[in-house]
């Protein structure tokens, strides 16, 4: 075989070999998209038909319902002040009254002829102290007379008190003069003792000197110690007291500083005083001969104000008569002043006895609390009423509120101001808001005094008494009428939620199925939030607009399981607990 047919048949080989694999790929390919539509074929036959639910964001809310009494704002029962006759009904149910208004008038003439009697003796009360106050200024008016009489005595009582002080400033000058004299003595004696406190002196003077120098030096040490701890004090290394200390250091250096400088300047002056006097020692004898006639003037003239404070006693004991008639009038004008202050007292009695008596006399008018809309009248004209009977009842008609007795576990979650929804018991009502205004501090049962509820129902349960105000008055709702009455205890807004029986359990840990994109079931784990009865907040692991499958109890799942939504009209699975 030549090389030219073994090349053209080594090309056959090649060409007969491609188709070949050529071949068998096309056939595998087909038998491949064969089994793909075989197996999706059968497992769309095998989907399960659940309930599907979205997943939206809603409001959850945990609520205690309770039924309730409608009653108006202040309602309440006005009762008789005692035993009385009603002399006449003013008002009728249905009518608005004002705060004040008068809704009955109720007969006691006994208190009125009281009060008439206290009229007239607050009268005469009256007219007896005005004659008294005329008593006090006619006394007044002779205790002016008197006291003209005497000013010329009280002059001399002025000039006594002032002679007896002259007198007893001679004698001080005289106490002075004979002092100067023994000193000038001692002075024309003692030359030899001047130098001597001459040169004392100068060594005070030194050393106090040196003692402004020492405390200077402190003061400045102070200063300085007292800027270093205030920038200390403004970094918050040290505590305030610390540096209130060093400013209690600084001023008190201060002091002793001045205080040094007063002594220094005061020894000045004593040196220059006891210089100038050693000066002046050579005339000694002048001294003495001065000092022993100052001596004889303050002698001379204590004599002379010793007589004058004599003859001014004398004259003085002749005003006796008038000081006696002084006295007389001023107690004459204490006495009349103390019977207007009696009568007075006596005055401000009769009218609070009187003011007592009114308001005795007033009670027999029953008048309106507050303003508000008569819901009840007891009492007829001419009818005998026992102390506490009940007349009349009124409300506010502006505010609308509702009774009820919550039991004692549910009155623990609510709280005043929490949401409620009211409702009128029957169907097709509609619903208004409200907000918890009072809840009791303390629960009251049916054994321990009322056992009818404020709802009007009876329990030997304990309950809690609350108070719930609408938001508006509905001028519809009937005081006394019954209504069911929801509280919000616990609430969440726009929240992803989902079905209770959505909610499955692995092992304690919530999880959903959900249905992905391809139509299977998924687990999806989640985080639960608030649980209210029908619905459950999703914290975590879904979001709004997600597709929830419903399992049944008799329902099994499979991640990637094929599910397909169940008609409405289908019957619901029963759903497994959580």
């Amino acid at each position: 075989m030549t090389s030219t047919q073994i090349v053209k048949s080594k090309k056959r080989l090649k060409t007969g070999l491609k188709l070949l694999l050529g071949s068998g790929l096309l056939a595998l390919l087909g038998g491949g998209a064969w089994w793909f539509y075989i197996l999706n074929s059968g497992k769309s036959s095998n989907a399960v038909a659940l309930p599907i639910m979205t997943a939206d964001r809603e409001n959850i809310e945990i609520t205690i319902n309770e039924s309730g009494a409608m009653q108006l704002g202040g309602q309440r029962d006005l009762k008789s002040p005692g035993e009385v006759t009603v002399d006449k009904v003013l008002v009728k149910v249905g009518d608005t009254v004002q705060a004040g208004q008068r809704l009955l008038v109720l007969r006691n003439k006994e208190q009125q002829s009281t009060v008439a009697n206290q009229d007239l003796a607050i009268r005469k009360q009256k007219q007896t102290l005005a004659r008294s106050q005329e008593k006090v200024t006619e006394a007044k008016d002779k205790l002016a007379v008197v006291q003209q009489e005497l000013r010329q005595p009280i002059k001399q009582e002025f000039d006594i008190r002032k002679a007896e002080l002259e007198l007893t400033r001679s004698r001080e000058k005289i106490i002075e003069a004979r002092q100067k004299l023994a000193t000038a003595k001692e002075e024309a004696l003692s030359p030899a003792k001047q130098v001597f406190d001459i040169q004392k002196a100068e060594l005070d003077l030194a050393r106090g000197r040196e003692k402004i120098i020492e405390v200077k030096e402190k003061l400045a040490a102070a200063r300085r110690e007292l800027q270093n701890l205030e920038v200390l004090s403004k970094k918050g290394f040290i505590p305030g007291d610390d540096l209130v200390r060093q400013q209690a250091s600084v001023r008190d250096a201060q002091v002793t500083v001045r205080d040094a400088e007063f002594d220094v300047r005061t020894k000045t002056i004593d040196l220059q005083r006891q210089i100038l006097e050693a000066k002046r020692a050579t005339e000694p004898q002048t001294k003495v001969l001065e000092a022993q006639t100052a001596l004889k003037d303050a002698q001379s003239d204590l004599n002379s104000k010793t007589l004058e404070f004599q003859r001014l006693k004398i004259e003085n004991k002749r005003q006796t008569e008038l000081q006696e008639k002084l006295l007389s009038a001023r107690a004459e004008v204490r006495n009349a002043e103390s019977d207007v202050e009696t009568q007075i007292s006596e005055l401000q009695k009769l009218a609070l006895d009187r003011k007592n008596l009114e308001t005795q006399v007033q009670n027999n008018f029953v008048t309106a609390p507050i303003t508000g809309k008569i819901l009840n009248v007891k009492a007829k004209n001419g009818d005998g009423i026992k102390s506490g009977d009940i007349l009349i009842t009124l409300g506010n008609p502006s505010q609308e509120l509702v009774n009820l007795q919550i039991g004692t576990l549910d009155a623990a979650k609510v709280k005043v101001g929490q949401l409620a929804k009211i409702k009128v018991i029957g169907p097709n009502s509609q619903e208004y808001t409200g907000k918890v205004q009072d809840v009791e501090p303390q629960a009251i049962s049916g054994e321990g005094g009322s056992g009818t509820s404020l709802g009007g129902g009876s329990s030997s349960q304990a309950k809690v008494p609350a108070t719930v105000l609408l938001d508006k008055p509905t001028r519809t709702l009937i005081p006394g009428s019954q209504v069911s009455v929801e509280i919000i205890v616990e609430q969440r807004k726009n929240v992803v939620a989902v079905n209770l029986e959505a909610v499955q359990r692995d092992e304690g840990e919530p999880f959903v199925w959900i249905r992905d994109n391809q139509g299977k079931a998924q687990k999806q784990k989640v985080t639960l939030g608030l649980e209210a009865t029908t619905k459950v907040e999703i914290k975590s692991g879904l979001k709004a607009g997600d597709k929830i499958i419903l399992p049944g109890a008799d329902t099994t799942l499979e991640p990637g399981k094929a599910v397909k939504e169940a008609p409405p009209d289908a019957p619901q699975p029963t759903p497994e607990k959580l």
